[in-house]
């Protein structure tokens, strides 16, 4: 009678598992880089030795490639072919590969989370009610800036450290005191509405712009929550964009003095000629400022960005390479954002005035930069008194865990 081993059956159980598992690369797909461990494939490599591998991948196959991680094939891209992505995109689906890393439809369980609809929806939102608006709203962004300054930091007269951390709290909390703040505000315009009629001035806010959809009605208890609840998204979305950036750029600039003493003295000639009251014309000509914004968004760091998943049968690139339905794809964002040919041999430096007088304004977006966006006499500084290194998990970074110190600029 013939004994099998625990040991035996897990090295049966694996080779199976192996064979089910094995990636199946077709015809004129991007080349498959070699691996030698199965099913983890190129697991570990990509995430605690991204960069290095990426970079040699992107030597030894090209432009795009292909890597087996987490027993899938996942599709690496650079610069033409993330614009056919972009130009070509009823083919390819972002939202799915999105909610596989943050799972919206759990978060927002009015709304349903982030879909193909409301993603839409937000774009429209954010385009025409933010974007579109934000002249008419920089006194309040103004306002609600120096009173966080205010409580944060106050005039420095004492040394202030200052942690920057993210977090999350969980969103029914929040949805709640929105719609408690909401509701009077809501029956107090309809209030207006009823009695002016055609004499009503609208409200130049996106509360307005959620009251004149069709589907709007505050008194359903299940309506006014999923208008609440997009609403919180694209706060979720804008608070972790910019506050990564402001991060981001805070630690930028705290190393390095002499950019600072440039960037303050054109706020001060700005300042004088605004009386302190910013407009959005103003920003537009602190070409300065501009720039360093466009180099710290630059350097990021973060190695890939905007997963997709292949949603047609096939997709064939221009230059050749066809991948099949439901293979998900990324871009190489790192070197798009450093490539020599686009930002010159010293791309890797951060030259916070590389795009000055180059047309070249942080809010283009082009093929070769495809990213998402004074005070009271203080100067930043850091408590280590050098230029930190962003911390790195696997291909994305967060901002250093340095505490940032404020003192008053007649001590800097």
């Amino acid at each position: 009678m013939i004994e099998v081993s625990m040991f035996q059956i897990f090295v049966v159980f694996m080779i199976i598992l192996y064979i089910i598992r094995r990636p199946h690369i077709g015809k004129n797909e991007p080349p498959l880089v070699p691996y030698t461990i199965p099913i983890l494939g190129h697991t570990f490599n990509y995430l605690f030795n991204t960069k290095k591998f990426m970079k040699e991948c992107k030597e030894l196959y090209g432009e795009c490639f292909s890597i087996y991680i987490f027993g899938y094939v996942l599709t690496v891209l650079s610069r033409g072919s993330v614009n056919e992505v972009f130009i070509n995109a009823n083919d390819f689906d972002f939202v799915s590969a999105m909610n596989e890393h943050i799972p919206f439809h759990r978060l927002f369980t009015y709304n349903g989370g982030l879909t193909k609809e409301s993603n839409t929806f937000h774009a429209k939102t954010a385009r025409e009610q933010v974007s579109g608006k934000i002249d008419l709203n920089m006194n309040i962004i103004q306002k609600y800036l120096l009173k966080g300054i205010d409580g944060w930091i106050g005039d420095c007269n004492g040394m202030t450290s200052l942690p920057l951390k993210f977090g999350w709290n969980p969103v029914s909390y929040h949805r709640e005191i929105v719609m408690n703040r909401v509701r009077p505000v809501i029956e107090k315009r309809l209030k207006e509405k009823k009695q002016l009629g055609d004499k009503y001035k609208p409200y130049n806010d996106v509360l307005e712009f959620y009251m004149n959809q069709p589907n709007f009605d505050y008194t359903d208890p299940d309506n006014l929550p999923y208008h609440i609840e997009n609403l919180l998204i694209i706060v979720f979305a804008s608070i972790n964009t910019t506050s990564r950036t402001v991060i981001d750029g805070l630690y930028d600039l705290a190393g390095r003095q002499e950019i600072l003493n440039e960037l303050y003295e054109e706020a001060l000639i700005f300042d004088k000629e605004c009386n302190g009251q910013v407009t959005y014309a103003d920003l537009k000509r602190m070409v300065k400022l501009d720039s360093f914004v466009k180099e710290t968004l630059r350097h990021n760091d973060n190695i890939f960005a905007l997963p997709h998943y292949m949603t047609s049968k096939s997709f064939t690139f221009s230059n050749g390479f066809t991948i099949p339905e439901g293979r998900k794809i990324i871009l190489y964002s790192s070197d798009t954002l450093k490539s020599k040919e686009s930002f010159g041999e010293d791309a890797e430096e951060f030259k916070p005035f590389r795009f000055l007088n180059k047309n070249s304004p942080a809010t283009k977006i082009d093929r070769s930069f495809v990213v998402f966006g004074g005070g009271k006499h203080a100067c930043p500084g850091l408590e280590s008194g050098k230029i930190e290194e962003k911390l790195l998990y696997g291909p994305f970074t967060m901002p250093s865990k340095v505490g940032l110190v404020f003192e008053n600029r007649v001590k800097c």
